[in-house]
Formats: structure tokens, C-alpha cells, sequence
């Protein structure tokens, strides 16, 4: 799996109102995209700021979506060019519904109160927590 952290980065010019429709409306773009696993669209007004964080199952996928044309046609519709940035993701904890199904055969969910017994047994001689 990789991850793609895309940054935009305003002056004067951040509106969030602005960001939460290009959002609300780039949804659909991305429901079903094949390779991508997950996006997730955030702002910071603060720092002025919107980054979306993407998930997809390789690099090749990940690499082929974020051509030139495309990051031309992402930076005049957010009006400020992005930075793009790849990173491995170690592990992923995906909590919808439809994750917990998809891997409740694979392995069982463990509460948190059971960590303990995920612990390896105590050599003899140790003392168990």
C-alpha cells in the first residue's frame, strides 16, 4: 500500500467554504476508483490550508492518477498548486462496517481490554502482568 499526502497551501485567498464544495462535490470521482482504497478530503483554516490523503493498493496506481495534466487540473480548480508527497503506509486500521466484514473471516476483532491476552506466554521463571 502507499499513501499520497496532496497539500495545498493559501495566503490570503483560503476560503473553506470554497474547499468544502470542491469536496462535497469531487466525492463521487473517487467512490469505486479502481486501485484507490480510501481518500479523505481535510482543511486546517488556521494554517490555511486543505490536504487530501490518499490510499491506494500500489504505487503504480498511485503514480499513474497523479499525472502532470491531472495536478494542473487540480491546481486551478483549488486556484494554488499542490505539493505531492508518497509515503508507505506500515499498516492500516480501517473500521467501517464494511472492513470489519470483509475481515471478520480472516481474524477476529480484538477489544481492547484483550491485549493482554494477544502477549506471548511468560518464560518460566518471569513474572506474568
Amino acid at each position: 500500500m502507499i499513501g499520497v499526502f496532496v497539500t495545498f497551501r493559501y495566503g490570503d485567498n483560503f476560503d473553506e467554504q470554497t474547499i468544502r464544495k470542491i469536496a462535497e462535490t469531487a466525492r463521487q470521482r473517487f467512490e469505486g476508483m479502481p486501485g484507490l482504497r480510501s481518500k479523505a478530503f481535510t482543511l486546517n483554516a488556521g494554517k490555511r490550508e486543505a490536504a487530501n490523503f490518499y490510499v491506494w493498493d500500489s504505487e503504480d496506481a498511485a503514480k499513474a492518477f497523479f499525472a502532470d495534466q491531472l495536478l494542473e487540473r487540480v491546481a486551478g480548480l483549488y486556484s494554488v498548486r499542490p505539493t505531492v508527497e508518497f509515503v508507505q503506509i506500515a499498516t492500516l486500521v480501517e473500521n467501517t462496517a464494511t472492513a470489519r466484514r470483509s475481515q471478520d473471516d480472516a481474524q477476529p476483532v480484538v477489544a481492547p481490554d484483550s491485549y493482554d491476552r494477544l502477549r506471548p506466554p511468560a518464560r518460566t521463571g518471569e513474572l506474568q502482568r
